[in-house]
């Protein structure tokens, strides 16, 4: 959505001026123009009284989500002059392979025993 004005003349980006302190987000009441320099979307959620374990579980989704979506070894671009840097946005809604899921794949079911299937069903229901 960062990229949207580059594309919609009449779409503008703005964010709230934030500070972080101890953990915590304090938005303030100060509309600056462009994109924010992060996503303050589980912040906001924590402020809204989301449970902490939501929370926790999201932080770790994010974490799985940017992790992916960045590019690996790739050279760093150097912001061309007058050219304004927009920051990375990685696609909330783009599916990663639960890792239980990724498993099941390179399984070879016909080589267990009823014991190791057993074993593995725990371990992955533990995993969910």
């Amino acid at each position: 959505m960062t990229v949207l004005p580059d594309h919609e003349p009449v779409v503008a980006n703005v964010h709230l001026n934030a500070t972080e302190h101890n953990d915590r987000i304090v938005f303030l009441h100060h509309v600056l123009p462009g994109p924010a320099s992060q996503s303050y979307g589980l912040a906001v959620a924590q402020l809204a009284g989301v449970p902490g374990d939501v929370i926790t579980r999201a932080r770790e989704h994010l974490g799985r989500l940017e992790t992916a979506s960045l590019p690996k070894d790739a050279p760093v671009a150097l912001p061309k002059p007058g050219k304004r840097q927009v920051p990375h946005q990685s696609d909330l809604f783009a599916s990663l392979p639960h890792p239980v899921i990724d498993a099941l794949s390179h399984l070879d079911i016909d080589g267990l025993s009823p014991r190791q299937a057993m074993d593995l069903l725990y371990a992955w229901k533990a995993k969910i």
